[in-house]
């Protein structure tokens, strides 16, 4: 039986510049994930690792990185909305991307009628509620309940690839299921 990789060309050390450079070639949706800890104020951080992981039951997962001011925040949130960003969202994008930048005041989020904040204008909403949390090295891997979901048909989606900011341009004729 073959072993992959072959003896001799797994490399122990990986550059972290060139990881980041080569995790940049995949093409993503960005979100804000806000909340409102027990006691605290509501908060708002900028992702790109959102993932559906489940459709019964309905789950998603984001990643949090360990150390943060944010992570520390985090232990404090029974609900929590993901808010896709559309396309000219870039403000809040690099708002929430700048962890001095984070909380947020009343007037900047609605409330949902399950109790996460949301922002206005995105391409779709995701309520969700706490359901568990993994160590994945430097990350937590945060996974959420879907109390309730919002998607609007009259917007495009914000995209991050080599690091910046795109719309997607020409939509193809192939359409994936």
């Amino acid at each position: 039986m073959p072993i992959f990789p072959p003896p001799g060309r797994l490399s122990l050390t990986i550059d972290s510049h060139e990881l980041r450079r080569a995790f940049s070639a995949f093409a993503t949706g960005v979100a804000v994930v806000c909340a409102r800890p027990r006691g605290g104020d509501a908060f708002g951080i900028t992702i790109n690792s959102l993932a559906s992981l489940s459709l019964d039951p309905p789950l998603l997962l984001w990643n949090l990185r360990t150390g943060s001011r944010i992570h520390e925040m985090w232990q404090r949130v029974d609900r929590f909305s993901v808010n896709v960003l559309a396309a000219g969202q870039d403000d809040l994008c690099w708002r929430f991307a700048t962890a001095e930048r984070n909380t947020m005041d009343d007037g900047e989020f609605t409330v949902s009628d399950a109790g996460a904040p949301r922002l206005p204008g995105c391409l779709a909403w995701y309520d969700c509620a706490v359901e568990d949390s993994y160590p994945g090295g430097d990350h937590v891997i945060n996974i959420g309940r879907i109390l309730a979901v919002e998607r609007r048909d009259d917007r495009e989606p914000l995209v991050v690839y080599g690091g910046r900011l795109h719309d997607l341009g020409r939509e193809r004729d192939d359409e994936a299921s």
